[in-house]
């Protein structure tokens, strides 16, 4: 495998760039395709992309301290860290019922990394800053002791706990409208005695909060499966959209597909890399991956690039990568033969 995996980058990069045309054709027959389905169809395509590209960042609002404010009126914006403890600024103006800890569900359509020449004086650092399409507020999400999401239902107390496919909602879940959903819910199992409690059930492609009751009838009937008793169920929908399974080969975490490799136009410094646009795309094989991966494995090969002083490289990709828990982007250069992943780096090959 000592020149392997270079060779089928290489490969790729050329098969994506003599298909560059093709692919934008293709693109354009599917956007006219698009064009001739209802409204209600094109907004779930529409969310559905949303949910394979770049999904809404799950944030928590950060706390006003001396200097620093949380949320900024002259410049609009709040600041706000991700899950992995980011600090982002969040370009966005309708401040209207956000609060400072507010943990939100962010939209966006474009992201820059920050630097700074000079420290400034006075206010917050962000080392990231996103424009906000929408902010959903998401204080009923929670992590419990197993890093497992939770909704605590606003009315009862209740915790209810996301499971499985079930996690591919979480950026979608929304305040409101679980609070009417319980409320609505509560109403309707009111006047049954014997009920299953609040659950989470997926039905057509939505999230839903749900109450099965028991209905005793007052006489047997041969026309309902239990006889002497009918199973009802009130369900309502706690997500605005709704979100298809995804395929295998896209990742349970983010939501990008695992088996494409992105190419730059041009090899790029690695700090412009992080918000750069790819030129053209291609797919890996399976074998491919777990080559990858066994490369990943082998810890004696890779190098902690916080503990080095090093010439910066310059990267021809990206491809998505998932292991030990935690996903991103695996950079690759052919210049310097290079994998770059999570804050350390190796080489493609040995001589």
């Amino acid at each position: 495998m000592k020149r392997s995996l270079i060779l089928m980058l290489s490969w790729i990069l050329l098969l994506a760039l003599l298909c560059g045309c093709a692919v934008r054709e293709e693109d354009a027959g599917t956007q006219s395709d698009a064009e001739q389905q209802s409204d209600a169809e094109q907004q779930t395509v529409s969310e559905q992309s949303m949910a394979v590209g770049t999904l809404p960042l799950a944030m928590t609002i950060a706390e006003t301290v001396p200097g620093c404010v949380a949320f900024e009126h002259s410049y609009p914006c709040f600041y706000a860290y991700d899950e992995r403890g980011n600090f982002y600024r969040v370009l966005w103006s309708d401040f209207d019922g956000l609060a400072e800890r507010d943990r939100v569900s962010v939209a966006y359509s474009t992201m820059k990394k920050l630097t700074y020449t000079e420290y400034p004086d006075g206010g917050y650092t962000p080392a990231y800053e996103i424009t906000a399409t929408q902010v959903t507020k998401q204080n009923c999400l929670a992590k419990n002791e197993d890093g497992e999401y939770e909704i605590r239902l606003p009315v009862s107390g209740q915790t209810v706990r996301i499971r499985d496919e079930q996690v591919r909602f979480v950026p979608y879940i929304d305040d409101e409208l679980v609070r009417t959903a319980e409320q609505s819910i509560t109403e309707q199992v009111s006047r049954y005695s014997d009920n299953s409690g609040f659950y989470l059930q997926v039905t057509d492609d939505y999230l839903c909060l749900i109450v099965e009751v028991i209905h005793q009838l007052d006489e047997p009937d041969e026309n309902v499966g239990c006889i002497d008793h009918e199973h009802l169920f009130f369900s309502e929908r706690i997500t605005h959209v709704a979100v298809r399974k995804q395929p295998e080969s896209v990742c349970t975490r983010c939501g990008e597909d695992t088996g494409v490799c992105y190419f730059f136009k041009e090899p790029l410094m690695e700090d412009d890399a992080l918000t750069a646009e790819y030129s053209g795309k291609g797919t890996i094989t399976e074998t491919e991956r777990k080559s990858l991966m066994q490369i990943y494995k082998d810890k004696t090969r890779w190098t902690d690039d916080s503990v080095v002083d090093r010439e910066p490289f310059r990267f021809d990709g990206y491809l998505h990568f998932e292991a030990d828990g935690k996903c991103g982007k695996l950079y690759f250069g052919f210049e310097d033969s290079v994998l770059y992943f999570d804050g350390d780096f190796t080489w493609m090959y040995e001589e």
